[in-house]
């Protein structure tokens, strides 16, 4: 069956093409990566190649997923009992992945062995601690994601007012007067200070929560999500 072909949300935007995408690189794509929506996206453009990697990448990061898992498991559990055999930890841990691949809730359980003071009971006290512990570890790696995603925003915010700072006007006598206005323009300051500066546009565009003003001979001036300016071009007379 021949792939579907759909947009993909990242950064607040519809990505519909490679260019697009490349625009558009923040920690979000990771969550397409793990869920196989960026592979499915990729291969709905024919771009097959680009989707085998990602889905071998995928591959690694679900085995080293598997035997963290592992790990945890067993350390959690000899918090307990004096030991646990690994091979037995890695039984209760794929057993576990293998129930919530089909879709049923299990806790992991061990094989009677010399831990089966431990298999009497599926809710003693090393599984709910185990459990407890992967979700906090779950909800922690969400919330890491989440604050360097606003950390990356902040610092482009911090470079657009640095730059905005550096920008040096020219000297009055030596700009014709229809660009004046123009050379007072920086990042990161507001439509009416743009309009005080340059004057009404010609036309106005919206797209994606951004705005675009455009004037006579190509001038334009590009606002983002917050309505500062972050794109301007001067016209060309």
């Amino acid at each position: 069956m021949k792939p579907i072909k759909f947009d993909l949300p990242l950064n607040g935007m519809r990505v519909a093409t490679l260019d697009q995408l490349e625009e558009n690189l923040t920690p979000e794509i990771l969550q397409h990566f793990r869920s196989g929506k960026l592979a499915k996206w990729l291969r709905g453009r024919s771009l097959d190649e680009q989707a085998n990697a990602l889905e071998a990448l995928w591959a690694a990061d679900e085995a080293a997923e598997f035997e963290r898992h592992v790990r945890l498991f067993k350390s959690v559990c000899e918090l307990f009992v004096s030991e646990l055999d690994e091979a037995e930890a890695r039984a209760a841990i794929q057993a576990e992945w293998d129930g919530q691949n089909a879709g049923i809730k299990k806790q992991p359980q061990l094989q009677q062995s010399g831990a089966e003071e431990l298999a009497q009971e599926r809710d003693t006290p090393p599984f709910e601690e185990y459990s407890a512990a992967i979700k906090e570890i779950d909800k922690d790696e969400e919330d890491i994601w989440q604050l360097k995603s606003e950390i990356l925003d902040l610092k482009s915010r911090v470079d657009a007012l640095e730059k905005a700072n550096k920008t040096s006007i020219p000297a009055a006598s030596n700009v014709p007067p229809s660009k004046r206005g123009w050379r007072m323009i920086t990042n990161g300051i507001s439509k009416d200070k743009v309009l005080s500066l340059i004057g009404t546009p010609k036309r106005i565009i919206n797209y994606s929560g951004r705005e675009d003003y455009e004037y006579d001979h190509l001038g334009k001036v590009s606002f983002d999500k917050s309505g500062l300016v972050d794109f301007w071009r001067e016209p060309n007379t």
